[in-house]
């Protein structure tokens, strides 16, 4: 609003007639150029930088999810099961014992 009514204000001077009309018009359409481009910059540009500025743009590892193994139920109907890693491990180590006596 100041912006508006201080570029209106100036309007007159930027259309000037009579005596000294040259230096009037040149300091009216200097000041009222000036006033509309640093508005225009404060309402557009520096929220945009703003907005640039404050988001946080780090990249950040994130948390793995918990394993889930999927076991065949009653009538074929998935059910999930968490396991932990290392329960998965020693099931893998045991089948790994049945796997090489099986194979002798």
């Amino acid at each position: 609003m100041t912006s508006f009514s201080s570029i209106l204000g100036m309007l007159p001077l930027v259309f000037a007639s009579g005596e000294g009309a040259n230096g009037r018009i040149a300091m009216g359409t200097a000041v009222v150029g000036g006033l509309v481009v640093s508005t225009l910059i404060s309402m557009f540009i520096v929220p945009a930088m703003y907005m640039y500025i404050s988001t946080d743009r780090r990249k950040r590892p994130q948390a793995l999810p918990e394993p889930v193994l999927m076991v065949e139920g009653a009538g074929a109907v998935p059910v999930e099961v968490a396991v932990s890693v290392d329960e998965v491990a020693d099931t893998a180590a045991g089948n790994e014992e049945t796997v090489n006596s099986d194979q002798e």
